[in-house]
């Protein structure tokens, strides 16, 4: 009978890829998409236009300023990640033929 290792599965360890998406970061009160400003200084930010929005739009709304920490949002529709579902439906697949 073949055997199969789905640890990763059971620890929640599921592969991540973008969507296409600008990352979607948060400072706890506002929302924002990441964005790398140009120029002779770049810097990774985030704009509240950006939020959303496809990667490649140009900055707009009102930059992160702010000198403290952010993550990702929590909102997943708007994080720009989203879950590896091939390597997903392969596990499944791997899973029930056992």
């Amino acid at each position: 009978m073949p055997t199969f290792n789905s640890g990763f599965v059971q620890s929640g360890d599921i592969p991540c890829k973008g969507n296409g998406m600008t990352l979607g970061i948060t400072n706890g009160s506002t929302n924002y998409g990441m964005y790398m400003t140009g120029g002779q200084t770049q810097l990774a930010t985030g704009m509240t236009g950006n939020y959303g929005a496809n990667v490649g739009t140009g900055g707009s709304g009102t930059r992160y300023t702010s000198a403290n920490s952010f993550g990702v949002t929590l909102d997943k529709t708007k994080s720009g990640i989203i879950a590896d579902t091939t390597s997903l439906i392969l596990v499944c697949n791997m899973i029930i033929k056992i």
